[in-house]
């Protein structure tokens, strides 16, 4: 009985037993930030290779005086080059151009599937980013005449 009163009045290893209950919930915080983190950090990786690939495509309609098919392909290209360096496998891109507004919207859908919070999200968590482009004004050229004294050059 007397021992029973002892353990009941003693307080050494208190902060070891609170550490020991509250490290699960602290680690799960951790692998929540970085999980967000990672989530937000992809999401702004694929959309500035939306919107690269969203100017490449409207740049044509600039440059090459490029109707329909030549934009879509050079976004359809630029899109799939800036996914394979991101290494966003499953990523998938759709380009569509129109051409008398001389735009090219370029979508790229993936899905995120978080590392430590793996269990709470039995599916990957899904986002698509859009960027729209719209080619205006002419192509700036830059003409260099390398003959000093030449009567043709400009």
């Amino acid at each position: 009985m007397a021992e029973t009163r002892i353990f009941a009045r003693a307080n050494k290893g208190n902060i070891a037993l609170m550490f020991a209950l509250l490290l699960p919930l602290l680690l799960a915080a951790v692998g929540a930030a970085v999980d967000y983190a990672h989530y937000h950090n992809r999401r702004a990786a694929l959309q500035n290779v939306a919107d690269s690939s969203a100017l490449a495509g409207a740049r044509q309609y600039v440059i090459a005086d490029a109707k329909g098919r030549v934009p879509v392909a050079v976004a359809m290209d630029a899109a799939a080059v800036g996914i394979a360096r991101l290494g966003a496998k499953g990523a998938s891109e759709k380009v569509n151009a129109d051409v008398e507004a001389s735009t090219v919207t370029v979508d790229i859908g993936y899905s995120f599937m978080p590392t430590f919070l793996i269990g709470m999200f039995k599916k990957p968590l899904s986002f698509t980013v859009t960027s729209t482009a719209q080619a205006t004004g002419a192509a700036n050229v830059c003409v260099i005449g390398l003959k000093e004294n030449g009567d043709d050059v400009i």
